[in-house]
């Protein structure tokens, strides 16, 4: 197969990247030899290796990827696993730009050596072991993330997470979300490279949604949306009841939609502390409705009541009935908002993890 020029220039700062990390091993003499010259498919590079205490020729030999995602290094690994087993002194090495933390731990399981190039690095071969890590994320990773959980390729998420186990085709996942059909072909794919979602017979599933929750975690930085701030004097129970009366209004869809969110959606989810502030995300019909019933007036100090008019109905899509007339944002939402809500949050956050799983449905 031809190598592309971008290709070529990936091999070659992966030969830089392996030498530098070979010249840290004391009276250890590396060479970087022509593959082309030998049968070594489906290895890339190359490096012969003396000086060592057995005094025996290594050969370490790297596969160099574009995308260190965990599908192309669980393929590439085994290939370079077969390529090892085939000769003596032989040691794999995959290599990546970037390598996502579940293709490291995946290696490591093999007790196997990688390498990328923003400093996580592994190597273990006769006594030599070196193990490198960097919080650093590339730009263009983040965003490649980032892009996973934009609101449209969220709702197909949602989709998923909301029915882990079931099969969905492309067809039935446009008609659940509107949603294009080249839209839900990118996130299934997205999602596959990552090892979040397998194809069987019946179409998609969510294989790890807990991993999935966790890099939309990573990626989560709140919904985009109008936060407006309100007093009410009620409370107590006329404050409950109140509430009961706005968000009954949800479940018929008559007066607009409106959920609890934040610490109110998690008090009743798994109450870990009274907030002071009762949180809603609603949209313009809905907010409209929440300032009759609860007799709110605009504050901008003082405030008991907050609302987000969100620039998307996702957080709509996945909302849960906890009690008669009780409507909150999913497990999975209010988790993330909770995250960002500073320390208290994500104290809340951990808890509300560790009492329910957040994907399951709920059975009140």
């Amino acid at each position: 197969m031809l190598k592309t020029e971008n290709t070529v220039k990936i091999e070659r700062e992966a030969g830089d990247h392996m030498s530098r990390l070979l010249r840290r091993i004391p009276g250890l003499k590396a060479k970087l030899v022509n593959v082309d010259l030998r049968n070594v498919e489906p290895v890339d590079l190359v490096f012969e290796l003396h000086g060592l205490a057995s005094k025996r020729v290594i050969e370490v030999g790297c596969v160099v990827k574009l995308h260190g995602q965990p599908k192309y290094a669980r393929e590439a690994y085994f290939d370079l696993m077969t390529w090892a087993a085939a000769g003596q002194s032989r040691v794999p090495v995959f290599i990546a730009p970037y390598l996502h933390p579940k293709s490291r731990e995946f290696i490591e399981s093999f007790a196997g050596n990688y390498l990328d190039f923003v400093g996580n690095a592994r190597l273990a071969f006769e006594q030599i072991y070196i193990e490198l890590a960097s919080a650093d994320v590339p730009k263009a990773a983040a965003r490649e993330l980032r892009s996973l959980f934009t609101p449209k390729a969220a709702l197909v998420i949602r989709a998923l997470l909301r029915s882990v186990g079931k099969p969905w085709k492309v067809a039935d996942l446009a008609a659940e979300t509107s949603v294009s059909l080249g839209q839900i072909s990118n996130v299934i794919r997205a999602l596959n490279e990552r090892e979040f979602a397998e194809r069987g017979e019946g179409g998609v599933f969510l294989s790890d949604p807990n991993k999935l929750i966790e890099a939309w975690a990573d990626a989560y930085r709140g919904v985009d949306g109008v936060v407006r701030s309100f007093h009410t004097t009620l409370h107590g129970k006329a404050l409950e009841d109140a509430l009961r009366h706005t968000l009954l209004a949800y479940q018929s869809g008559s007066d607009g939609n409106v959920v609890l969110a934040s610490f109110s959606a998690a008090n009743w989810l798994a109450p870990y502390g009274r907030s002071n502030t009762t949180y809603f995300y609603a949209d313009a019909t809905g907010l409209e409705n929440v300032i009759e019933t609860l007799k709110l007036r605009p504050v901008t100090s003082g405030a008991n009541v907050e609302i987000t008019i969100p620039g998307d109905h996702g957080v709509f899509f996945d909302a849960v009935a906890l009690a008669p007339g009780v409507f909150c944002t999913s497990p999975i939402q209010t988790y993330l908002d909770l995250l960002l809500a500073g320390e208290r949050g994500k104290e809340a956050a951990e808890f509300l993890k560790e009492r329910i799983d957040l994907w399951q449905p709920l059975t009140k």
